[in-house]
């Protein structure tokens, strides 16, 4: 197909999503050249490349590649046009947006300042991506950022932070990859800690902040993660490992040997090291004054000595550039992830191209690969690396790969650690959209959950310490289950567990004589709820969870508060709580960094959904503690361990270009 082709082409559907921009740049170019009209071929080559932006930044890419340009066009051919888009065209239409001051085409030192920047792939003028130009700059911003981190010079070892290292990791039973990632952190101030459920990074960020405190004693530290749950969740897990449970022998010795820790926390805890370790969103970090009053910014970098970023992959690019250029060069950072978890939702797979063991930032990454959590062999092991195409499925095809989740799922008994796999393929059905394995499942998990909820009220009416005990109880119980589901609305969805488990709950509840439903009330004793927005002042974040139920207040009446299960604060009165939502299902996108005894994956209704892809199965199944049921239908299980989540970006090249650059 030639250029001058698309002048017959007619753009019937209105313009949509990036469009209208596009079609505004044309009229601007049209003005500034002093053309009268534009040329239709410039319209429809335009409408078709912001259609395929607007896709790729619906999908999470940055950029967008030239074949996605070509399908954009195809979409909008007529039918009596025989002949095909092709790359080659894409090229020409760039250069004659080039020629009308639109398009730049990259260089690593170029201004990056025309609306759109396109980067030719090396092997052909004919395949590349193409940014918008704030896309394009912050790309290379954070790649020349992350290089100047991952080459700066090394902090040698000294002798008692090698001692440090040896009593710790003698103590934690540490393996070797354990080992290598302490010392690396230790030893370099950039360290990317890449691991999957169980392979200790937590307990490693704490051991990583003991040796740091044996040469900076006033050391302090910011701990940060994209969402506010995140966030508390890195903190109290800092603290558990600081101050195990009683009984827990392998906890007390791995923490006796964390004295500089465990008393900068004591201190902290007395208001007498106030600030030194503080945990917020990436956001709020962004967003809080400094001493000065001013923002954090590159000119007045955030005051910490280390920085710590857990669930780095639901970083996106966007705010991984804004953080990464308020941290000062001589500030250390920690970042850790599970490159097989899912993506941000905003655009980019940051963390996969950072922690690549053979990308360009390989001599600052440490891969953890052995799960103290799932054993190799056990039967999730076994599940995981299937899905996620590890080991000797990376190259098998993909009927081998499908065939061993099948076997997997299959298995009738628990393996020897107690795990228990299965899968359920009976379709869903009216009236509550779900499938009759899947209602027996909840049927269980929620007559147990509402035992214990009666039990509850039982025990208020037995005095303060009965009442206690018996919250313990019905918090285990809720927390046990969780049915973590694709998709929000539509057949096995969020929506269609928590509709049905709230109507369980609330039957159970009238037949017992302990509520009396209102018109119009939407809380109810019982009701599990999660937070939907951030209130620092309350002391609760996106993401956390309780229970609603009764309470009698001082004046005598009886009101309802939330109970949660690991938040800030401990209650909460209802006509308080922020935006919320029922929680006895929840999204598999919300469950990372989670776990629960007893898990339930509800895939995608189609096959053809977008959600059916290995991040969302692989997360979804890695929730477990005890078992994982899946529920779903054939196709969508294929689709799902078939499909990667693809985002297209160029921060690696970005990286490889800045590795370069740096080192000469």
């Amino acid at each position: 197909m030639k250029w001058g082709d698309l002048e017959a082409w007619s753009l019937s559907t209105s313009p949509e999503g990036l469009a209208p921009l596009g079609e505004a740049l044309l009229r601007a170019s049209a003005r500034f050249e002093g053309e009268e009209e534009i040329p239709q071929a410039c319209r429809v080559f335009m409408r078709g490349l912001m259609n395929a932006l607007t896709e790729a930044d619906r999908s999470g890419s940055v950029c967008v590649s030239f074949e996605r340009i070509v399908a954009a066009l195809e979409a909008l051919r007529p039918d009596g046009a025989d002949e095909p888009v092709t790359p080659r065209l894409v090229h020409e239409g760039l250069e004659v947006l080039a020629a009308r001051g639109l398009v730049e085409f990259y260089s690593p030192e170029g201004a990056l300042e025309r609306a759109f920047v396109v980067d030719f792939d090396a092997s052909s003028l004919h395949s590349g991506r193409v940014y918008l130009a704030r896309t394009a700059l912050e790309e290379r911003r954070l790649a020349r950022t992350l290089a100047r981190r991952s080459l700066a010079a090394p902090c040698p070892i000294t002798e008692a932070q090698r001692a440090a290292i040896d009593a710790m990791t003698t103590a934690g039973s540490a393996d070797p990859e354990q080992r290598r990632a302490i010392e690396l952190a230790v030893a370099h101030p950039f360290a990317v800690i890449a691991g999957g459920p169980g392979t200790g990074k937590t307990s490693i960020v704490v051991q990583i902040l003991e040796c740091l405190l044996v040469e900076h004693s006033d050391m302090v530290v910011a701990l940060a993660a994209p969402t506010g749950k995140a966030a508390s969740r890195m903190r109290q897990s800092i603290e558990n490992a600081l101050f195990p449970r009683a009984g827990d022998r392998h906890g007390e010795q791995l923490a006796a040997e964390l004295p500089r820790m465990r008393a900068l926390l004591e201190a902290e805890r007395k208001g007498e090291a106030s600030g030194r370790i503080r945990e917020r969103t990436i956001h709020k970090w962004l967003l809080t004054p400094l001493a000065s009053g001013e923002r954090p910014s590159a000119e007045s970098p955030l005051a910490v000595d280390v920085v710590v970023i857990d669930e780095a992959s639901m970083m996106e690019s966007r705010l991984a550039a804004r953080f990464f250029s308020v941290i000062a060069p001589e500030t250390r950072v920690i970042i850790l992830g599970d490159k097989h978890q899912l993506a941000a939702v905003g655009p980019g797979a940051v963390f996969g191209e950072i922690s690549d063991a053979a990308g360009p930032l390989r001599g600052s990454v440490a891969t953890l690969l052995t799960s103290h959590r799932f054993k190799s062999g056990g039967l999730v092991d076994r599940l995981a690396r299937a899905v996620n195409h590890e080991g000797r499925w990376a190259k098998a095809e993909e009927r081998e790969v499908f065939e061993e989740v099948k076997s997997v799922l299959a298995s009738e008994q628990p393996d020897a650690d107690g795990y228990r796999v299965g899968w359920h393929d009976d379709p869903a059905e009216r009236p509550h959209g779900l499938s009759p394995s899947a209602l027996r499942w909840l049927d269980e998990r929620l007559e147990r959950y509402i035992e214990r909820l009666l039990a509850y009220f039982d025990a208020q009416e037995a005095g303060e310490e009965a009442e206690r005990a018996a919250w313990i109880e019905l918090r285990s119980a809720f927390a046990g289950f969780r049915a973590l589901a694709a998709q929000r609305a539509g057949k096995m969805s969020v929506e269609a567990v928590n509709r049905y488990a709230e109507a369980k709950v609330a039957e159970s509840l009238m037949e017992a004589g302990r509520w009396r439903s209102r018109r119009g009330m939407v809380d109810f004793p019982g009701r599990a709820v999660i937070v939907r927005r951030n209130d620092d002042a309350l002391g609760v974040f996106n993401g956390d969870i309780g229970i609603v139920l009764p309470k009698r207040l001082a004046d005598g009446t009886e009101g309802l508060v939330v109970r949660f299960e690991n938040a800030g604060v401990e209650e909460l009165s209802l006509t308080l709580m922020p935006e919320h939502d029922c929680a006895f299902a929840m999204t598999i996108h919300q469950s990372q960094g989670s776990e629960f005894r007893e898990v339930a994956v509800f895939l995608p209704s189609s096959a053809e959904s977008e959600l059916a892809t290995r991040e969302l199965l692989y997360t979804g199944i890695t929730r477990t503690k005890g078992t994982v049921d899946i529920f779903g239908t054939a196709e969508a299980l294929a689709a799902s361990v078939r499909t990667p989540t693809s985002r297209e970006s160029g921060l690696s090249d970005r990286l490889s270009e800045s590795m370069g650059a740096s080192k000469d």
